[in-house]
């Protein structure tokens, strides 16, 4: 007997079968209890910042702020948070045109003007808008070397701030273990090549640091965030369906800590077993495969040695901004790729370190890839397997593994952390 599932698969919903004998079930995070509206939560996070005095006390008039904010591939709330952030701003005295916000593009393409504006809500008229700088030398600032020696360049206006405002969520992320926090500094309003050194430096860990609070990498970019400066921010722990569960303000690391443990809460999913075969959708981020393909560094936490990993994506803008992102993933010679990326010799250094841990997981587990964007050729560049439906990969990966093979669902693996029960 079998059993119908459906998965959100872009704007609409895709339906294959299981058969009722080998699934293990859907695992996904349950509904999370909402204790307030979201204004009144995010409010109270910014009148009850974590190791902070008071936003209205820390700042004063003529100072220049710069509030640092998500850009519009990430489910941030940023038109409710902005109004509560001016109004404790007007509260120290600052006045509207000495506020500004940029969007932390990383390397991510320019929002249109209309973006800008339809982001920052029903303030949009008060501030000015810009996206961050990331190429242009003219845009940038030498802020010197961070305590690793890295070269720290980040957009102008950020760096001539005098106080400065992070604005995120915080989510499970492959590199950083969590989103959120100083993040939205580096890689966010940095350089390209800062946000390269960045993203490299996830080449040296060698283990899944997926919803980690000590992912190596965060620890080091929170040093780098202290060449700088981020005077205080706010994230929102944000739900399946796009529903803020809390908010956090303050110290860029404090508070992001006391997120995180909200984030664990609404995120984590307790399994008892890894399963033969994992599908995994890439809900909320299903724009192109280096977004998408987030959702396998939490496939990882659950498929067995040796299992198959079924990842449904859209990605109607196909590979992404990084188009030698595949090239990268097929690699196996990931020694030769990493020393190429450091020596500078790559056209995009920066795609390297995800697809190395990519390349590397593909080597415990075989990777199947159901997706409308990626053609064929694109996912056998990338040593996986694609399949023009769901049903037909489950069919694959059974007879691979065995009638008494076991599947495991994640429906919404983006916002999924898979925890296997210690027995």
């Amino acid at each position: 007997m079998n059993r119908s599932i459906e998965l959100p698969y872009g704007g609409k919903t895709i339906h294959f079968e299981v058969p009722e004998q080998n699934l293990m079930g859907l695992f996904a995070p349950a509904a999370a209890a909402i204790s307030a509206s979201e204004e009144e939560l995010i409010e109270a996070a910014i009148k009850n910042p974590v190791a902070s005095f008071q936003l209205s006390e820390l700042v004063g008039p003529g100072m220049k702020v710069v509030i640092i904010a998500d850009d519009k591939t990430r489910p941030t709330p940023v038109e409710k948070i902005l109004p509560l952030l001016l109004d404790q701003l007007n509260e120290g005295g600052i006045k509207d045109y000495d506020v500004s916000v940029v969007y932390a593009l990383g390397t991510h393409p320019p929002m249109t003007e209309t973006e800008m504006r339809q982001r920052a809500g029903p303030v949009c008229d008060r501030i000015r808008l810009f996206n961050s700088e990331f190429k242009d030398p003219e845009g940038l600032t030498d802020c010197g070397c961070a305590a690793d020696g890295v070269r720290v360049l980040v957009d102008k206006r950020v760096a001539k701030a005098d106080f400065r405002i992070g604005v995120g969520s915080i989510m499970p992320h492959p590199e950083c273990g969590w989103g959120g926090g100083g993040k939205i500094l580096y890689p966010g309003v940095a350089s390209e090549e800062t946000v390269t050194t960045f993203h490299l430096s996830y080449a040296h860990v060698d283990w899944n640091s997926y919803g980690s609070d000590e992912a190596p990498v965060r620890l080091n970019m929170e040093k780098w965030v202290d060449t700088v400066g981020l005077d205080f921010i706010v994230n929102t722990i944000i739900t399946a369906d796009d529903s803020v569960y809390q908010a956090v303000a303050g110290h860029y690391v404090e508070a992001h800590r006391a997120g995180t443990r909200f984030g664990r809460e609404i995120y984590s999913v307790e399994i008892d077993e890894r399963a033969e075969v994992v599908i995994i959708n890439s809900f909320r981020a299903d724009e192109d495969f280096w977004l998408a393909s987030k959702a396998i560094f939490a496939a990882d936490l659950v498929v067995k040695d040796g299992g198959t990993v079924i990842l449904v994506t859209p990605c109607p803008d196909g590979v992404g901004p990084h188009r030698e992102y595949a090239d990268y993933v097929g690699c196996d010679d990931w020694e030769d790729l990493a020393r190429s990326a450091f020596a500078g010799e790559l056209n995009e250094p920066i795609a390297v370190s995800a697809a190395l841990a990519i390349a590397k997981m593909r080597q415990r587990f075989d990777i199947y890839i159901v997706s409308d964007g990626l053609d064929d050729e694109e996912v056998l560049k990338m040593q996986c397997t694609p399949f023009e439906s769901v049903d037909a990969a489950v069919s694959s990966a059974l007879a691979k593994h065995g009638p008494k093979a076991k599947i495991a669902i994640l429906p919404d693996g983006i916002s999924t952390l898979p925890i296997i029960k210690k027995k």
